[in-house]
């Protein structure tokens, strides 16, 4: 059991009947290199949490008595699945759970505390202070909301600006006006979306455009360093979700 970083596995189940008929081992901490290969090297079988951890041909190949491998969760973007095939390695998964409703609701908070200076005032108060006299919290209606990305993740996101009134944009390597105003929103260009949302949040998939992201993160990087652009974290590696907030005088 590799990336189970909360140990969750081991805590929720009852894994007596397996342990009755097989050495089950468990790692919390992100394996690389030597260490992944001799954590795995006498495995029979392995299961991962989502795509944390890379399995290519090349360590694949380093396994050699490997006859399942599992993962969690829909999708595994860093697997190689010819080179499971190739040996007749059987591969599962789990259902999705609710993993994108929960993106959606982290990327919002994190969204909002930076609108908010969230973190700012809360900093504030436990020095037992009330203001700072700097930036005042911004309000969202009628600002712009950028999404690259409108799957379903970014079309959840999507409908939570549109409660508050926001105006939506978006764009993605394969993005068509009709498939935008499907979602309520309008597509554009990515210059025009980077330059004219308030709030830019990132929800496309590396192996579906990794030349596209690679340059969308380090666009997004470039301005962050200039500019004072709050990013963010939400998402599961390798696919990132980033809310960008542009600094003005009023921004956190």
């Amino acid at each position: 059991m590799l990336d189970d970083y909360e140990d969750s596995l081991r805590r929720t189940a009852d894994w007596a009947p397996v342990e009755a008929k097989a050495d089950v081992m468990f790692y919390t901490e992100r394996l690389r290199g030597d260490r992944l290969v001799e954590a795995v090297k006498d495995a029979n079988a392995i299961v991962l949490i989502r795509d944390r951890t890379p399995f290519k041909a090349e360590l694949l190949d380093k396994i050699p008595n490997l006859e399942l491998f599992i993962f969690t969760g829909g999708r595994n973007t860093q697997l190689d699945f010819k080179a499971l095939a190739a040996r007749g390695i059987p591969v599962a998964n789990t259902a999705m759970s609710d993993s994108k409703p929960a993106t959606c609701e982290m990327t919002w908070t994190l969204i909002l505390a930076a609108a908010k200076r969230l973190e700012a005032y809360l900093a504030i108060l436990r020095r037992g202070q009330w203001r700072d006299g700097k930036g005042l919290p911004q309000v969202l209606k009628g600002q712009r909301l950028g999404l690259i990305g409108f799957g379903e993740i970014g079309k959840m996101v999507a409908r939570v600006g549109q409660a508050f009134g926001m105006e939506l944009v978006t764009w993605s390597p394969h993005m068509t006006p009709e498939r935008a105003a499907e979602g309520g929103a309008k597509s554009v260009a990515l210059e025009e979306l980077l330059a004219t949302s308030k709030v830019v949040s990132l929800h496309l998939v590396p192996a579906e455009g990794a030349a596209a992201f690679r340059a969308i993160v380090e666009d997004l990087g470039r301005r962050h360093e200039a500019d004072g652009v709050e990013l963010e974290l939400t998402g599961p590696w390798p696919a990132y979700h980033f809310v960008a907030t542009p600094s003005d005088a009023d921004t956190a």
